[in-house]
């Protein structure tokens, strides 16, 4: 038969007493550490959220100035077109105004013949020389009409063609006049000089210069 000491039950009973005293405080110190650390993974997430985005902000600014920027070169881009286009229009009228010129020359050298007959009395020389220049006259007529019905607007080109126009009817009459001198020559009836381009310029007001009127 098992017998129980008393004494042994009473120091057992005491000894786990000790051992529940010593081990019940631990479990609320653990869920302080871990409320400690739940706290410190959580708060810097919740304060980072609170946080102001800078960055955003930056970034918004430097694409602002690189949409200005580019604007920039875009405007200075069209301006140098427009500019350049205004450069070649001008380079263009210059060119005409050239070539208008080159024509009064010309028809300065299909006149000539007509006058210098008289003191040359070579007919068939001045007759050859009057009608080369005449030939590049007309020449040069005909690529100044083209070049304005090609390249210059229609209410711009109407008034420089009918002025081309009627140089070129004064000039049939004056060739007619100057073919009319030499066949006086022809027959040996002298006549007065310098007639022909005394009536083609009266005819054509400003002769070469009315087209830039």
């Amino acid at each position: 038969m098992i017998t129980q000491d008393p004494a042994g039950d009473a120091a057992a009973s005491s000894t786990d007493a000790r051992s529940a005293g010593q081990v019940q405080p631990i479990w609320p110190s653990l869920q302080r550490v871990l409320n400690s650390v739940k706290r410190a993974i959580i708060q810097p997430q919740s304060s980072s959220q609170r946080k102001p985005k800078w960055h955003l902000i930056y970034f918004a600014l430097a694409t602002f100035d690189i949409l200005t920027v580019a604007g920039s070169l875009t405007l200075n881009h069209k301006i140098m077109e427009i500019y350049s286009a205004s450069v070649d229009i001008n380079q263009r009228w210059a060119d005409r105004l050239a070539s208008f010129s080159d024509l009064g020359q010309v028809a300065s050298a299909v006149n000539a013949p007509g006058n210098d007959v008289f003191d040359t009395r070579d007919v068939p020389a001045e007759v050859k020389r009057r009608d080369e220049a005449l030939a590049e006259f007309n020449r040069q007529l005909s690529i100044a009409r083209s070049d304005l019905m090609a390249s210059v607007t229609e209410d711009q080109a109407a008034p420089l063609l009918a002025r081309l126009e009627a140089v070129s009817a004064a000039m049939r009459d004056m060739s007619a006049e100057a073919d009319l001198i030499f066949n006086y020559f022809r027959s040996g009836r002298p006549i007065r000089p310098a007639s022909a381009w005394q009536r083609w310029t009266a005819s054509t007001p400003g002769s070469t210069r009315s087209w830039r009127g």
